[in-house]
């Protein structure tokens, strides 16, 4: 938290994030409403993507969201400030080892119900790691990392940030 002095010490959000299981990945969206993913063993012993609809300046409870996983494991929820679309990634089916990663779009139909998710495609995913999208809050731009691989001992692998326009990835009514 900011405060005049400068900012607080890291304060825990409560429930329902602090609940027993794993959680991470968060991506908030325009009305303050958390989006996350929990890992097995969460809210509801299943993994997946869950909000946290900000209501009465806290976070009451969290709600799953229903993303057609398929083969994916999906990760780390970019979602857009509208909640108009989510971008995720996943391990990519048949990596050697479960190494490669690719970033996947779903959108969010008028019913509240989730398209299929598809790769976005090769000008943004590699044989790398692409991962950890973010939306700008006009939705026309989309950020995330590519990186070498997951090494976090004293020899770092590389990583670097990269951005996109949208709008060859989007329908004109998600723009």
């Amino acid at each position: 938290m900011r405060t005049s002095e400068g900012w607080s010490l890291p304060q825990e959000l409560g429930p329902p994030f602090s609940s027993s299981g794993q959680y991470g990945g968060f991506s908030v969206a325009a009305d303050n409403s958390i989006y996350f993913w929990g890992r097995k063993g969460g809210l509801d012993g299943r993994g997946g993507f869950w909000v946290a609809p900000f209501v009465d300046n806290t976070w009451p409870r969290a709600i799953k969201i229903p993303v057609e996983k398929g083969n994916l494991n999906p990760c780390h929820p970019g979602i857009a400030p509208d909640e108009s679309f989510l971008v995720f990634y996943s391990i990519k089916p048949g990596a050697q080892g479960g190494t490669e990663t690719d970033l996947y779009l779903t959108l969010r139909l008028p019913d509240g119900t989730w398209t299929k998710p598809r790769d976005m495609g090769p000008r943004i995913n590699t044989g790398y790691f692409d991962w950890g999208a973010r939306i700008s809050p006009d939705k026309k731009y989309m950020f995330f990392t590519r990186s070498t691989g997951w090494n976090l001992g004293p020899v770092c692998d590389t990583g670097d940030i990269y951005w996109v326009e949208l709008k060859d990835y989007l329908p004109e009514a998600y723009r």
